[in-house]
């Protein structure tokens, strides 16, 4: 091939990557009523909102700039400590009746820890009413939604630890759907109205800020007021992998 066929053919491979719409130009083009990056550095006492509704506070045991999840992108994480470390936010976002919903974020569980871990919790009690994703005691990711201490749905899926995987929770107002890494690992059908609640949002532990703490990093939390399309969801995390 002559030097400038090949030169060219270069030039036009690298003006396409350039092109190419990074993670956080996806999940901001599907308008997410809240996206916490979580990527504060040095002194923080909040995690910003890039939508500008819902900066939470930091509590506990939080680190600040620990390894993110996002392939090619320098911007770090939050790791938290399993015991004290957890965001908060207000009390907003409670998707009750059967509203649509979907919660995204990257998780990188530690090994350890407690035998359940709240990830994203808006489910407060007595009874119990709302919905979370959590960690259960076999390290499966659970998604579920409650009214009145009746569980209404939930799905589950497997991911490893100490490595991240990219969680998507989704609710259509007639069923529940899990994907890990771009892919729907299992649903099933909620037509069921979530009664009217209040509780904070959550993250990395429990409504109650006492129990549930999660060990291990999360990243690029971001929060939909509709059911994210399956495409959207393999778009995000091929991106976010790099692939």
């Amino acid at each position: 091939m002559p030097i400038a066929v090949a030169l060219a053919a270069l030039a036009l491979v690298r003006c396409a990557s350039k092109l190419s719409p990074s993670y956080v130009d996806l999940v901001s083009a599907d308008h997410p009523v809240s996206y916490w990056r979580f990527d504060e550095r040095g002194p923080a006492q909040s995690a910003h909102d890039e939508v500008g509704h819902v900066d939470a506070s930091l509590r506990g045991g939080v680190t600040l700039g620990a390894a993110g999840a996002l392939a090619g992108d320098p911007d770090p994480a939050f790791a938290f400590d399993g015991s004290t470390g957890l965001v908060v936010g207000p009390d907003v976002y409670t998707f009750d009746g059967t509203r649509p919903f979907t919660v995204e974020v990257w998780i990188a569980p530690d090994a350890g820890g407690l035998p359940v871990q709240r990830i994203c919790n808006h489910r407060f009690g007595s009874p119990h009413t709302g919905w979370r994703m959590i960690l259960d005691e076999t390290k499966h990711v659970v998604f579920d939604r409650w009214s009145g201490d009746v569980q209404l749905g939930a799905v589950v899926a497997a991911i490893p630890v100490g490595v991240y995987s990219h969680v998507v929770g989704r609710y259509d107002g007639a069923a529940l759907s899990i994907y890990v890494d771009g892919e729907l690992r299992q649903s099933a059908p909620d037509a069921h109205p979530i009664a009217p609640f209040s509780a904070p949002l959550v993250w990395a532990a429990a409504s109650t800020g006492v129990i549930d703490f999660f060990s291990g990093r999360l990243d690029e939390a971001a929060i939909y007021d509709f059911a994210l399309a399956p495409d959207r969801i393999a778009r995000h995390y091929a991106a976010g992998a790099g692939k």
